[in-house]
């Protein structure tokens, strides 16, 4: 994903949550937010994602 185009998937990304607030949404923003090396917001949307799905599992190493 090129760098211009992740600053653009985020700021649609907030329209799409503005109007459907769902899990999904948190979990791609901390994707989005990564790549962009913007680490504080991503470790809080994956912190909301990851209690709003319980069931999914990570693995640790």
């Amino acid at each position: 994903m090129a760098l211009n185009q992740s600053e653009q998937a985020l700021k649609l990304l907030y329209t799409f949550y503005d109007r459907s607030q769902h899990s999904r949404y948190d979990g791609f923003r901390a994707a989005i937010n990564v790549h962009l090396n913007n680490k504080d917001p991503a470790k809080a949307y994956l912190k909301t994602f990851k209690a709003a799905r319980s069931e999914l599992k990570t693995l640790q190493y």
